[in-house]
């Protein structure tokens, strides 16, 4: 299962779940060189995968809204349940 931490402005999940706040959902959107599998933070909850707000951008509300975000959802959601990176 995987939890994205969407509130990009005032993101809570790394703190609630003990893990890394960066890289992650907006590094994701902003560089190349970051790869999604690179992103996801595995939780100490079994079958809980984690991906984070990242780092924070002044354009972040554009950035939820772009094709990069689009195109990052449909890759996510086309990942198994079973792959080793989720």
């Amino acid at each position: 299962m995987l939890l994205v931490d969407g509130d990009v402005a005032h993101p809570s999940m790394p703190s609630i779940l003990g893990t890394p706040h960066a890289p992650g959902l907006l590094d994701l959107l902003t560089r190349d060189d970051i790869d999604v599998a690179d992103a996801l933070v595995k939780t100490n909850i079994e079958r809980l995968t984690l991906l984070p707000a990242g780092s924070r951008q002044r354009r972040s509300t554009e950035l939820l809204a772009s094709e990069q975000m689009a195109s990052l959802l449909r890759e996510l959601s086309s990942r198994s349940p079973t792959d080793h990176h989720l």
